[in-house]
């Protein structure tokens, strides 16, 4: 195989799937090229000749490696946990931004939060959870809607992530959860 991964409309990527225009229509494996019967090309074939030791074209492999990547996004798809303070937390603490947070409490104590919903959330973007979970919280929230000095926890099996809700954005910040914290929010902020 040449070092030359790209020619314009047709490519390999790091998973060693054939892209044409960026969409998968093929795979290498073992050095031989299979290709969806559809984009029986000639360019596909210019492309992949002098890289592959043989190009197969077969029926259906767009449409396999599409319902694939379906599935492999399927693990990004995100839970959500929302961390408020505690009803006996104080009240200086509560709806600040994080510069004040910072300046005056010496930034977020997990010790001070409970958690106020634990569920899927369909997505992987903080600011769209944020906006669903801020404008239409789901059933089973607990607690006032998403607002200033709460805590937004977006994770899947793999990995966790932590926003302090700011006054005008999420702050990434560390946020030690330490074992998952029990639904203790029974109030109505």
């Amino acid at each position: 195989m040449q070092k030359d991964r790209t020619d314009g409309k047709v490519s390999i990527d790091g998973r060693q799937r054939i892209l044409l225009l960026g969409r998968p229509i093929g795979y290498i494996q073992k050095g031989a090229a299979t290709v969806d019967d559809a984009c029986h090309l000639l360019e596909v074939n210019r492309f992949l000749l002098p890289r592959c030791k043989s190009v197969r074209f077969a029926s259906g492999v767009a449409k396999k490696l599409e319902q694939d990547e379906l599935l492999s996004k399927a693990h990004l798809i995100r839970r959500a946990r929302v961390y408020q303070l505690k009803p006996e937390t104080d009240p200086e603490m509560k709806f600040i931004g994080y510069e004040q947070l910072m300046a005056r409490h010496g930034g977020v104590n997990p010790d001070h939060y409970a958690v106020a919903f634990d569920g899927d959330v369909g997505s992987a973007d903080p600011e769209t959870v944020y906006r669903m979970l801020r404008d239409n919280p789901p059933p089973g929230y607990k607690g006032h809607a998403l607002t200033r000095s709460d805590v937004l926890e977006l994770y899947n099996p793999k990995e966790s992530s932590f926003f302090y809700v700011d006054t005008f954005a999420l702050k990434p910040v560390a946020f030690d959860a330490g074992p998952e914290r029990e639904m203790t929010m029974e109030m109505g902020l």
